[in-house]
Order: structure tokens, then sequence, then C-alpha cells
């Protein structure tokens, strides 16, 4: 797993399009944190997508942030979580979150051009329709590790083998779901992933060139 830290995301942005609409979370917990939510955002407008999948919506903090960051005309935000608890494997804070947003408004109400929300359980979800169609995907659903894993799979799928593209996990490190980060870290012998150091956020990069690394002066 290689390291980084986060002005290298920051420096692929243009200067021109730094400024972004931000939110402030409904509740403490469950959302990202500020300098995550930036460096989503930074990345979105690096690979300049088209389709945003997001696994896990929550209460729509996230998914409305990403949906008013999107700078391509008629871009979407697909965003994916339970209908129902009900037979779903939960990890201990992920029962609590999924209980939450299951009887939750999203915030992302007055958004339904830029966004679409898919209900179901995530590791019976079939990617085919979207198949080399989405060009960034934000993981940040169950944390049980099967669902990670199939989560993980469907999101390679989805992402096209040509031009650029961003999959990005939520939760590595974080001491509530241990498993995450045994996973990618697995995952990082197989293929290039990245950490942004003072985050919880691991991605794979493709069709963008990462910024050098700045010594601390």
């Amino acid at each position: 797993m290689e390291h980084i830290r986060p002005h290298q995301i920051f420096a692929m942005v243009s200067p021109s399009e730094r400024d972004f609409i931000a939110h402030l979370p409904r509740v403490i917990g469950g959302s990202v944190f500020a300098l995550e939510a930036c460096l989503l955002v930074a990345l979105l407008r690096a690979v300049r997508p088209k389709s945003v999948f997001e696994f896990g919506t929550y209460l729509g903090d996230t998914t409305c942030l990403l949906a008013q960051n999107l700078t391509t005309p008629g871009g979407v935000v697909y965003t994916l979580d339970l209908d129902s608890t009900d037979g779903i494997e939960l990890e201990e804070e992920d029962a609590v979150l999924a209980n939450r947003s299951v009887l939750a408004q999203r915030s992302f109400e007055g958004l339904k051009a830029q966004v679409e929300q898919l209900l179901g359980d995530s590791y019976l979800f079939d990617p085919t329709p979207y198949e080399d169609r989405i060009e960034y995907v934000f993981i940040d659903g169950n944390h049980a590790l099967k669902y990670v894993e199939k989560d993980t799979a469907n999101a390679l799928r989805m992402t096209p083998g040509n031009g650029a593209s961003a999959v990005i996990w939520h939760d590595y490190g974080n001491p509530a779901c241990p498993e995450v980060a045994d996973y990618l870290d697995s995952l990082s012998e197989r293929m290039p992933l990245c950490h942004i150091e003072e985050t919880l956020l691991v991605f794979r990069l493709q069709g963008i060139p990462l910024p050098e690394r700045r010594p601390i002066s």
C-alpha cells in the first residue's frame, strides 16, 4: 500500500475548479470528515466523471456532495442502500447506521435530476447494466468482509478499462472495522492502491498521473 499526502490529490485540480459546494453533516458519526470531503471532490474534479456510483447512501450527505459538485453536463450519481435490514449481516456500528438510514429522509431530495436512489442488498446487486460505464465509485456500505469483497469486485467491473477513473474506499484504518484495512492491504499486492494520510480513504486511480510527494519543510 502506498501512502500519500493530501496535497498530491489537491495538486491534480486546476485553480479555477477549486471552489465547491460543501455541507455540514446532519448527525455526528457515519459521515466522511471535512478533509475527506475535500479530497472526494478533488478526485471528482480530476476524473470528471459522467457517472458516479456510491455503495452506502446512509443519510445522503456524501451523495449530495458528489452530485452538487459534478462538472460534466448530465452527470448522475447512482447510490445503493438497503431498504430493510431484515436478514442482513451487519457489523455492530453498521447495524446502528443502517437502521437509522432506512427510516431517514435523504439529504438529496431536491436533486432528483442528478441522483438515482437504488435500494437493495449490495451483496445481491447485479452490476451488469453499469459495466464499463462508471468512472467514479465510492465504497462505504456494509463493512463486513464478504460485502467489501463483493462491492469491490462489482466496482472493478463497473469502471472502464480505458480513460480516467477512480475507485475509493472509506474506513481504512477504522478500528471499528479492521477487516477493511486487512482486505485492502492484501488487495494492494495485486493492484496499485494509495492510502491518503490523515484520512480513512484508499483509492485506485487510472488514467491520471499522481503528482509527486513534496518533502516536508
